[in-house]
């Protein structure tokens, strides 16, 4: 169970985003958007967004990757990935005291 205790709500996730991406995101993400909606944590650093309305533009994000099974950050100005790991793994190094997976 994912615990974000700074988390501050913006919208709930309507149901048919959560339909479109259950399968297209990791386990994590579907619960924080059925937990918590959208929001920000970790002082605002990170947000909890609606992923349709960013597929089309081009900027630096952090991204599931099936395929190589993690997370990866995308530095499109840079051309160049950087691998951050498994979700888990990366909301616990963020060492934010808010997010914590238990």
């Amino acid at each position: 169970m994912v615990q974000i205790e700074d988390f501050v709500p913006h919208a709930p996730v309507e149901p048919e985003v959560v339909a479109a991406y259950r399968d297209r995101v990791p386990a994590e993400i579907v619960e924080i958007w059925e937990q918590y909606g959208y929001g920000t944590f970790g002082e605002g650093f990170i947000r909890v967004i609606n992923p349709a309305v960013y597929e089309a533009e081009l900027g630096d994000r952090i991204t599931w990757e099936p395929s190589l099974g993690g997370l990866v950050a995308l530095h499109f100005r840079e051309q160049r990935g950087t691998g951050l790991g498994k979700p888990a793994s990366f909301l616990t190094l963020l060492g934010l005291d808010g997010a914590r997976i238990r």
